[in-house]
C-alpha cells in the first residue's frame, strides 16, 4: 500500500495525518465563520515613497484590495501602465499601502454602503489630488 515509501514532514502515514484535519462539519463551521466576519471597508492609498505619487481608491474589502494590488503589480499585469512601470523601476519595497479612512458600519439600520463609499473616496480625491505628477489616478467625471 506504499506506507513504507511515505515521505513527508510527518513520520506518520497519510491516514493518521489526515485524522488530525478538521471534520467536514468543522470545516463548514470555519468557512461560515470566516464569511460572516466583517471586512474592513474604506478608502486606501498606495504611495510610491520614492516619488510621492499615489493611487487613491476605495474597496469593500481593504485587505483583499491590498493583496490584489500587490499580486497584479508583482505579476506585471496592472491595468495602470504608469504605476506598473514605477513598480518595476523602484521595486515593491518603495510602495506602501495605507488605509486612509474606514467606513463605519451601522448595525441594524439600512446603510447605502456604495453611495457612502463613493462620497468618502471623493472626499479623499479632492483633498489629495492624486492626478498627473502627484499620482496615478485619472480625473473623474462628475458622478
Amino acid at each position: 500500500d506504499g506506507r513504507k515509501y511515505w515521505v513527508g514532514e510527518s513520520s506518520e502515514p497519510p491516514e493518521r495525518e489526515a485524522s488530525r484535519l478538521p471534520s467536514k462539519e468543522k470545516r463548514k463551521e470555519l468557512v461560515a465563520a470566516y464569511l460572516e466576519q466583517e471586512q474592513p471597508i474604506g478608502v486606501y492609498r498606495l504611495l510610491n515613497k520614492q516619488t510621492g505619487r499615489m493611487l487613491v481608491g476605495s474597496s469593500k474589502n481593504l485587505d483583499a484590495m491590498k493583496r490584489r494590488l500587490e499580486f497584479t503589480l508583482s505579476m506585471g499585469s496592472s491595468y495602470d501602465k504608469e504605476l506598473q512601470k514605477d513598480w518595476k523601476e523602484h521595486g515593491e519595497d518603495s510602495f506602501e499601502f495605507e488605509v486612509l479612512e474606514q467606513l463605519p458600519l451601522r448595525k441594524g439600520a439600512y446603510q447605502d454602503v456604495d453611495r457612502e463609499l463613493k462620497e468618502l473616496e471623493d472626499k479623499w480625491l479632492e483633498e489629495l489630488q492624486p492626478y498627473g505628477e502627484r499620482g496615478y489616478n485619472k480625473p473623474k467625471t462628475k458622478r
